[in-house]
């Protein structure tokens, strides 16, 4: 039982295991009853009649008897009504198991290491004060030859197709589409790019008040950081005032959901911002992300004078995604182009958290904290 003292000490709050499909035998309920021992609660989707017998608890059980296609929507119902922390499977070839990994990504902020990377020898992309790499990229871009406009039209559209986003979440969310609806994105409160190029006043309540106070009629969705959810950063809003200027709080919903329920960004300089122009979303700033000044969004924040108008959405993409960043492959653990980076994001198996960064996550969610000691 060593392994499981080890667990319970590094897990701070109690958590919620979801075990799926898995081997004959008594196992899966032996492990459960002893992590339930430790004050974590457990729950089974079954396949068969097999899997509800040797499951100890039948209350914490689910029977799941639909098509397969109606697997992925069931299976992120179960992650949101039961508020799933971690997920427990065995043999993760199977079809019902790839979907249920690729959803639950995101169940928690673990500080998984970085597939890009930045190397600015000029300044950085989220500081508006000094010229970046980035901006000679894009001030400097020639039109897209064919070849290079089919490059990247296949990625803008793999990338949208799979809902791919900088924090892979994918859960369901009850969301009913309005018209007019503008989705806010929470950022963190000294999140660098808000620092540098929030604007005045750069904190989410007083965003929030100014999109409200120009929009009167808008319906107003509000995403907190996933971060901040996870107690890792600081910024957190109590959901009674969020809710005094906006219409609805969309609590640990998925980015690619939440984009798909609006017609329009409003943002300090979130990334979600980029990943709305990338969705072809109007797009409002009111701070001075690196995404602003190009002529793609409309900007109420202060001008920044080095940048000028005049980029297509494609040239703008192939600078950001495929000109300014460099990639690393976690399976040959060699530098790779974009393309091979979004295999990986897709393949459950090819990057996996180590320890350390699990400890680190924890660690950070402490010191996030008002008073840590």
């Amino acid at each position: 039982m060593d392994h499981f003292t080890l667990m319970n000490n590094d897990l701070q709050k109690k958590r919620m295991f979801l075990f799926l499909q898995g081997p004959h035998g008594p196992f899966f309920s032996q492990l459960a009853g002893a992590l339930e021992s430790y004050g974590h609660t457990t729950c089974q989707i079954g396949f068969n009649q097999g899997d509800k017998i040797f499951w100890a608890n039948k209350q914490n059980f689910v029977a799941f008897t639909l098509p397969l296609e109606a697997w992925s929507g069931f299976f992120q119902r179960q992650i949101r009504d039961k508020q799933i922390t971690d997920l427990v499977i065995y043999n993760d070839t199977r079809p019902f198991h790839k979907t249920a990994i690729q959803a639950s990504r995101g169940l928690g902020a673990d500080l998984v290491p970085p597939l890009s990377l930045i190397c600015d020898d000029l300044g950085i992309y989220y500081d508006p004060s000094q010229e970046s790499r980035l901006e000679r990229i894009l001030l400097k871009m020639p039109p897209l030859r064919a070849d290079q406009t089919r490059r990247i039209e296949t990625l803008q559209r793999k990338l949208i197709d799979h809902d791919l986003t900088k924090y892979n979440l994918h859960r369901a969310y009850n969301l009913q589409q309005k018209t007019s609806c503008i989705l806010v994105p929470g950022q963190v409160a000294d999140d660098a790019s808000v620092l540098c190029g929030g604007g005045p006043k750069g904190d989410n309540l007083s965003l929030l008040k100014r999109v409200r106070n120009a929009n009167p009629n808008a319906f107003i969705l509000f995403k907190p950081h996933p971060d901040v959810e996870s107690n890792l950063r600081l910024g957190a809003l109590p959901k009674k005032t969020i809710l005094r200027f906006a219409d609805n709080c969309l609590e640990n919903c998925g980015a690619a959901q939440a984009l798909r329920s609006c017609d329009a960004v409003h943002t300090g300089t979130s990334l979600m911002g980029f990943e709305a122009l990338l969705r072809g979303i109007s797009v409002t700033t009111y701070g001075q992300p690196f995404y602003a000044g190009w002529g793609l969004t409309n900007d109420l924040g202060p001008r920044i004078t080095r940048r000028k108008p005049g980029l297509t959405l494609l040239e703008f993409l192939y600078g950001c995604l495929i000109l300014f960043p460099r990639y690393f492959d976690p399976v040959t653990r060699r530098a790779c182009p974009v393309e091979v980076v979004v295999d990986r994001l897709l393949d459950a198996t090819a990057h996996h958290p180590s320890q350390t960064n699990r400890v680190a996550a924890k660690l950070q969610g402490w010191f996030a904290k008002p008073n840590p000691f």
